[in-house]
């Protein structure tokens, strides 16, 4: 038989336990605006200074201020972390594009490029590489980390030979948001704006106004996508992706486009109009998903395409 004191000290434990859990379920919360806030910044960089010093703690919020940020390029979306703007107060616009053909080849596996004019290119910015054979999934998006005269190191390795013969070239597009391999975020009150008229193309297999690649349990809600010169919403090879009540619409490929393998992919209470393909495009290998109460119409091709 258990003595007081060793029940006491049992509940003891037990409420510490709680306390800790209840403790740590508070996460930090921060603000970013262009004119006051905790990080102060109208771009890509003030945005990226608060999304990683949140994960770097394990996690929070990032509250987005109203005004328009400058994207030089992604803003790369962190595991737990959570985005909230003020609705159409908050815009993400896209920089002005240029791109060049290369001078050199550049080899699978190589992190450096060199354009023919390097006019533009700058550490910091994202960019695009790819030849007129290395489309889809061999084209690479990476950020610019340094240079050397005319020569540009990338933080990732070519994922195809891209040939001066077949046309190599490097420009800066990217996904305004971007999240590779994270899990448990979230989108939220956003307008994304790709500045389509002034910039280059990029495929949805790479890209998009928000585009994620082999993400889980990723929420977009009441987000606007529009003027992107490629994809308004791209994931692929995610699974659990939910977008709810967001518009995606005048961009120049699809609106949504749940991508290759992912699975249960959920999209709910969405428009998709005006955009020069399909309204919502299902690849390959994509599985018992959830598509309701949307309104696609005036696309460029089809309302709906099962791949």
């Amino acid at each position: 038989m258990l003595g007081k004191g060793y029940v006491y000290m049992i509940i003891t434990l037990l409420m510490t336990t709680m306390i800790g859990e209840s403790s740590m379920a508070e996460r930090i919360k921060i603000t970013v605006g262009a004119e006051k806030g905790d990080i102060v910044g109208s771009d890509n960089r003030a945005l990226q200074s608060a999304v990683d010093y949140v994960a770097g703690l394990g996690g929070g919020t990032v509250n987005i201020g109203a005004g328009i940020y400058l994207m030089k390029d992604s803003l790369h979306l962190r595991s737990n972390v959570t985005l909230i703007g003020q609705g159409e107060k908050t815009i993400l616009r896209k920089s002005d594009g240029f791109r060049s053909v290369l001078a050199t080849d550049g080899d699978y596996g190589q992190e450096e490029i060199t354009p023919a004019d390097p006019s533009g290119f700058e550490i910091g910015i994202g960019v695009t590489i790819a030849d007129n054979s290395s489309g889809g999934f061999h084209t690479t998006v990476a950020t610019i980390i340094a240079q050397d005269g005319d020569n540009f190191v990338i933080n990732k390795p070519l994922n195809a030979d891209c040939m001066v013969a077949r046309g190599a070239y490097v420009q800066n597009t990217f996904p305004i948001i971007s999240g590779y391999y994270i899990e448990n975020s979230r989108i939220e009150n956003i307008v994304i704006e790709g500045n389509k008229d002034k910039n280059e193309y990029l495929n949805g297999c790479r890209g998009a106004g928000i585009f994620l690649y082999r993400a889980k349990n990723i929420l977009m809600k009441s987000c606007i996508i529009r003027e992107y010169n490629g994809d308004g919403i791209s994931f692929q090879q995610s699974n659990d992706i939910v977008v709810e009540n967001c518009i995606s619409y005048n961009n120049s490929s699809l609106g949504f486009h749940p991508g290759s393998g992912s699975q249960r992919p959920i999209i709910r209470n969405c428009y998709s109009y005006n955009n020069g393909s399909d309204g919502l495009f299902l690849c390959w290998r994509v599985k018992n998903g959830l598509f309701e109460g949307n309104e696609i119409r005036n696309n460029g091709q089809f309302g709906i395409s099962i791949g």
